[in-house]
């Protein structure tokens, strides 16, 4: 649909904008980390309220403690969850919201520092806040120009854009990340170790590199893992898989079961500490474009991963 399109088209432009605007954006990030010894406070109603709440939210979830509070609310007696240590930050795109105006006249009182985010920069909120953020937008994409449609999009990148680059500035790893989200797929695969879930080395995967290939197909093929351990001087140096049999019986023929594992086998295989998590497991399958790493515990190898 034509007016569908053009309404797009017109939000991208208003999103190009933050780009134009990214140096101010990290800048405040910095302010924010420099000036906030307790939690951040985000207000706001309507729909830049709900778009406060999402932004809390994220900021939460990756290293910064930080609350939703109602202005409404705020001041019927939650103020109480708000301390000198906080940093407020208010979010209303025309900047003149009554609620948000008088809570902000509050936080000012008890000298905390605060920030406005907002579409107009002459606006009583900019003006009376210690730092404000202006995005820039034509119109609302909705037909009638009215909806907060482009304004709260743009709010909401904004948000996100100062949680990307506080969690830069605190330096926010992986394992950090994982604490807050224990459940779910995301919480298993960043907290899961290899240590969970491998197979111990036992005999029936492990063989001398003196042994011949017929003796073992003889015997079994390559064990349910798809490979077998190639052992000397009773420590493991190599793997030998399913994959390399195909490979050296397509190359050779039949003249390859005569071949002992020390000749055919991959002296190089790919360690892993069981005390990693599985994400660096998963990453480093596709590194190295393997279904199999060898599990090990103080240079001593333990098992098998499969991917």
């Amino acid at each position: 649909m034509k007016e569908l399109r053009e309404s797009l088209l017109g939000d991208l432009e208003a999103y190009q904008t933050l780009v134009e605007e990214i140096d101010q954006i990290a800048d405040i990030a910095l302010w924010i980390y420099e000036n906030c010894q307790g939690k951040l406070i985000l207000s706001g109603i309507g729909k830049s309220g709900l778009i406060a709440k999402k932004i809390a939210s994220t900021l939460c979830s990756v290293g910064t403690e930080a609350l939703f509070i109602h202005p409404v609310e705020a001041l019927h007696g939650d103020l109480g969850l708000v301390n000198s240590q906080d940093l407020f930050i208010g979010f209303s795109n025309s900047g003149e919201t009554d609620e948000l105006l008088t809570l902000l006249h509050i936080v000012n009182k008890r000298s905390i520092p605060s920030l406005a985010i907002t579409s107009a920069r002459d606006s009583t909120l900019a003006r009376f806040s210690s730092r404000f953020f202006a995005y820039k937008y034509e119109k609302e994409s909705c037909p009638l120009g009215l909806a907060p449609t482009t304004s709260t999009t743009l709010t909401l990148i904004v948000g996100d854009m100062l949680a990307i680059e506080l969690m830069r500035l605190k330096n926010i790893k992986s394992k950090d990340f994982a604490f807050n989200h224990p459940s779910g797929s995301l919480g298993k695969r960043l907290l899961t170790r290899v240590s969970d879930c491998y197979v111990p080395i036992t005999k029936t995967n492990t063989y001398s590199v003196n042994i011949l290939l017929f003796e073992i197909l003889l015997e079994k093929s390559l064990t349910e893992y798809g490979l077998i351990l190639v052992q000397k001087n009773q420590e493991i140096v190599g793997v030998f898989t399913d994959g390399d049999l195909r490979r050296i019986l397509e190359i050779n023929g039949k003249l390859a079961l005569d071949f002992d594992l020390g000749r055919v086998c991959t002296y190089s295989p790919i360690y892993i500490s069981k005390d990693e998590t599985m994400e660096a497991a998963k990453e480093s399958f596709e590194k190295h474009n393997v279904n199999t790493l060898l599990v090990e515990d103080n240079n001593k190898i333990i098992g098998i991963l499969r991917k």
